[in-house]
């Protein structure tokens, strides 16, 4: 089998690791990859949705196995799907509770799964309003993609006012901050737990934990 893993991070070379130490697996290749990925597996350039797929064409691989939210929320499953070639990662539809905080915090209220306490904001003198009257700390989130780093822990007003001004007056994350969430902090340990699933069997994998600081 030859796969090809598309990502450019530690997470991207832990599974093309894998993948490599797979006794069905004769060949990874990682694209864009990172110099520490390029020390032991083959990198190809490749940024695009279309500018990957005609590596997978070109390399005849048997697997395609997406790492980063932003190609999945651009839909670079379906495009793979609809050209036959099997590939691991959401569709875009489903992508979207990746790449919107906003919509997955209101299924997870609608169906019943516990979350702290939020509002949905997209005009930033309203968010202001409502940092005025609610408990401390919060957290003013970017509803988008922001590399993980569209989340800021606020200990007061000031510091939620700076908050919501960096998000959706400055926009230092582009239209991943148009729309915030403000929700209450939580704190203790945090821990994720994800499956593997083709809408019908589910594989579940070791629990992780995030360090972030």
């Amino acid at each position: 089998m030859k796969v090809l893993v598309v990502d450019s991070g530690g997470r991207g070379h832990a599974i093309a690791w894998q993948f490599m130490n797979d006794p069905n697996v004769q060949e990874v290749i990682c694209t864009p990859g990172n110099a520490g990925i390029a020390r032991e597996i083959r990198c190809e350039h490749a940024r695009t949705n279309e500018e990957i797929l005609d590596l997978a064409e070109r390399e005849r691989v048997d697997l395609v196995f997406i790492g980063p939210e932003s190609p999945l929320t651009n839909g670079i499953v379906d495009l793979f799907f609809s050209q036959g070639i099997p590939v691991v990662g959401p569709f875009r539809r489903a992508s979207v509770l990746e790449g919107s905080k906003a919509y997955t915090k209101r299924l997870c209220y609608e169906m019943g799964v516990p979350v702290a306490d939020f509002e949905v904001f997209d005009d930033y003198r309203k968010a202001k309003d409502y940092v005025e009257l609610v408990k401390y700390p919060v957290v003013v989130k970017a509803d988008g993609l922001a590399q993980g780093k569209g989340s800021i822990v606020c200990s007061d007003v000031r510091d939620a006012h700076q908050a919501i001004d960096q998000l959706m007056v400055e926009q230092v994350f582009g239209e991943a901050g148009r729309t915030v969430v403000i929700e209450k902090r939580l704190f203790g340990r945090e821990i994720s737990f994800f499956v593997f699933t083709d809408g019908e069997a589910i594989v579940p994998m070791p629990v992780a934990q995030d360090y972030k600081r």
